[in-house]
Order: C-alpha cells, then sequence, then structure tokens
C-alpha cells in the first residue's frame, strides 16, 4: 500500500517557523487522535472524548485548534524545536509527520517475528527562511502568513474528511499496532518525524510570503 502525501510550502521569517508549523501539525493530529481508551475487560474497551483548546499565536496572525494534551505539545515541541536549531536564515528544509501502522511479518508465528511499520499517510511542509528588512516588510509578511496557514488549515480539514485508508480499529491486545498508547489524555495514531534541511535560493519577498499549498487537492499526484 502506498502511503498519500500531502506537501505544503511557506517561506517565512526564524522566528516563525516554530508557530506555523506547529499550527498545521497541530491540525493535523488532532483529525487524526481519538480520545484515550478505557479498558473494560480483557476483550473490550471505550473510547473517551478528545478534549481541544484554542491557540493564538504570538508572531503570526493566526488562531487554531489543537488537542487538549499537554504532553502531545510537548512532542511536537521538541521536534520542532530540533528543526528548527538547524535551520538557518537563506536556507530551505522540510519537516514531515508520518502516520504508520505495526504489521506482525509472519501471522502464524507471531512470537518470533517483530512487527514491522508501514506508513499511510505522510504531511510534509516545506520551509524556506528569510530575512526581511523593516518592521513594514514584517507586518505584511505576518497577515500574510496568516492568510496562507488559514487556507492550509481548511484544506486539511477537506482531506482529512475524505474516504480515505484508515487503519482498523484493532482488538485490545493489538491497540499498541495502531494507536500511540504511551499518551495519558489522548490516543493518536502512529506517527513520526522525519526532517531534512540544505542551502536554498531565499527568493524575493514580494514574490516568497504566502506561497500557496502545493498538491492540495490532488494529493496522489
Amino acid at each position: 500500500m502506498n502511503a498519500r502525501s500531502h506537501t505544503f510550502a511557506l517561506t517565512l521569517e526564524p522566528c516563525q517557523l516554530e508557530e506555523a508549523a506547529a499550527s498545521l501539525f497541530h491540525t493535523i493530529l488532532f483529525h487524526r487522535s481519538l480520545g484515550k481508551f478505557r479498558i473494560i475487560d480483557h476483550s473490550s474497551y471505550t473510547a473517551g472524548s478528545l478534549g481541544y483548546q484554542e491557540v493564538d499565536c504570538q508572531l503570526i496572525d493566526l488562531t487554531y485548534i489543537r488537542c487538549n494534551s499537554q504532553s502531545l505539545d510537548q512532542t511536537v515541541c521538541r521536534q520542532l524545536v530540533a528543526f528548527a536549531r538547524q535551520m538557518h536564515t537563506g536556507s530551505g528544509g522540510q519537516i514531515s509527520l508520518e502516520f504508520y501502522q505495526r504489521r506482525r511479518r509472519n501471522r502464524w508465528h507471531t512470537y518470533q517475528t517483530p512487527a514491522s511499520c508501514f506508513p499511510w499517510e505522510v504531511w510534509s511542509v516545506q520551509l524556506e527562511l528569510v530575512e526581511l528588512r523593516d518592521e513594514r516588510e514584517r507586518e505584511l509578511c505576518r497577515d500574510r502568513l496568516g492568510d496562507t496557514l488559514r487556507e492550509m488549515i481548511c484544506g486539511i480539514v477537506e482531506l482529512v474528511g475524505r474516504d480515505d485508508y484508515l487503519p482498523d480499529v484493532p482488538c485490545r491486545n493489538e491497540l499498541h499496532m495502531v494507536y500511540d498508547t504511551s499518551y495519558p489524555d489522548v490516543q493518536p495514531y502512529l506517527f513520526q518525524f522525519r526532517n531534512t534541511t540544505q542551502g536554498a535560493t531565499v527568493p524575493s519577498f514580494g514574490a516568497a510570503v504566502g506561497k500557496t499549498l502545493q498538491k492540495l487537492m490532488d494529493p496522489f499526484g
């Protein structure tokens, strides 16, 4: 099975990187998470409610929603901070959020074989960092970036609402094959971050700020 792939592109100031990427990844995780599962007995469980909270960005004109989970937020924050430290003004990079599930390599001898990981959905954010000349450009960048992120968030909501493949809900003993059960207050599908950084030629400010979403309506293109 080939993983669905969606790609976004943004150009922004270094100080805006973490907030911008967090707004996209938290939106995705909100729609790819369930409330914490509660075990009833040896064979059954129920899913709890999924709480949410609004986040007001400090350096971007944007408010978005994320799961009301401090531990999940800390996971995302650690990944973005580490990625931001690798990036430099005038450079480019990509960070991806990959959802996967575990499968047994041999269904008849599971006690002998470890589980393999199969990605089924990948969301990538391509970033270029620029240094703006004055406060007027920063204010313009702040407004345009907010508009672009709102458009992307609406696109994410539309994409996750499609009737596409999602892993089947497993039996209790195999929850860890589909969901990350390590969080105390939320249960997202298994996910991991991947990132790369590289040098890039930075476009002019007028052409750079507010890049449009790539492959939004054609995720298989």
